[in-house]
């Protein structure tokens, strides 16, 4: 009897052995993970998420207090590095077992320019100025820097190596038939979380720049997501389109006039604006013409 399991034991040893070589055989060839859907919409959640809980820590740790800096109206997500975790795993996938060095810089580079593609991409269409990163070390436009380069390589190395393969181990564990289910409820969710929040984000561009409400969609929008619900959820966007903005460290920031729409401007009294806690950066030492700024109450306004 003890023979017989023995022997069980053994055979069992070899099949588990020849399973694990072919699926090292798969990996070499396809990379280390299967792109399903599945696999990808999950793996953008997860970065969203786990993205977002490393800067908030990281800006604590480094400045010394907490700023969310949630990038959707719904949830704790930040899809840029959902996005930037599709980017890499896209990316790397063939490269797990690659040098170190070689992973790093790769992800790096992906990362830096995935970033400042993204910064502009909503500056350029939406007005809104997610980040700036202006006099920083290695700063490329105020769009990305090098301390966030060796974060996006340090993340995709981290990602490759270590994250991926235990997010495998739990694919395979999940039954198919939950997994199912669950992914077209949370798809749903997300999918629906992303409309809104570009909705909204277009919305307040629209009414930054004095475009009134006329559809039901505009009516919608400034009712569930109006100036002070977008302020508040996005502290680190810069909604101005155009005005001078405070920035979250209490500087001034004067964006091109030309991007303002004339019709949105009014004359106030110079004492109304917010002014900077930096006399290099002062309101004062601003033109008092042709210039925009943005009044305590959110208004946007020009000088007369």
């Amino acid at each position: 009897m003890a023979g017989a399991f023995a022997s069980w034991r053994l055979a069992r040893k070899e099949i588990l052995e020849r399973r694990e070589a072919h699926k090292s055989r798969q990996r070499r060839q396809k990379g280390y993970i299967e792109l399903s859907y599945y696999n990808i919409f999950w793996i953008f959640v997860l970065c969203s998420f786990i993205g977002l809980v490393s800067e908030d820590i990281f800006h604590l740790v480094a400045y010394g207090n907490w700023q969310d800096r949630v990038g959707m109206v719904w949830g704790p997500f930040s899809p840029i590095y959902g996005l930037g975790g599709l980017l890499m795993t896209v990316s790397l996938n063939r490269f797990w077992n690659k040098n170190v060095l070689l992973i790093f810089l790769i992800s790096l580079a992906i990362g830096m320019c995935f970033e400042w593609v993204t910064s502009w991409y909503l500056e350029t269409f939406f007005n809104v100025i997610a980040w700036d990163y202006s006099g920083t070390i290695g700063s490329i436009g105020g769009r990305t820097n090098l301390a966030f380069g060796l974060m996006w390589g340090t993340l995709g190395l981290a990602w490759v190596r270590l994250i991926l393969p235990w997010i495998l181990r739990v694919i395979e564990i999940i039954p198919i038939d939950l997994r199912t289910i669950v992914t077209v409820i949370a798809s749903v969710i997300i999918i629906l979380d992303g409309a809104l929040t570009i909705g909204s984000l277009n919305r307040q561009y629209q009414r930054n720049v004095g475009v009134p409400a006329d559809s039901v969609l505009d009516d919608f929008f400034d009712a569930f997501f109006p100036t002070s619900f977008m302020l508040e959820r996005f502290p680190t966007m810069d909604f101005s389109g155009g005005a001078q903005t405070v920035r979250p460290d209490g500087t001034l920031r004067l964006l091109s006039p030309d991007q303002f729409a004339p019709g949105s401007e009014q004359s106030f009294d110079t004492a109304s604006m917010v002014e900077s806690d930096t006399d290099d950066n002062a309101a004062s030492d601003f033109p008092k013409l042709d210039d925009c700024y943005r009044l305590s109450d959110g208004t946007l306004l020009a000088a007369s």
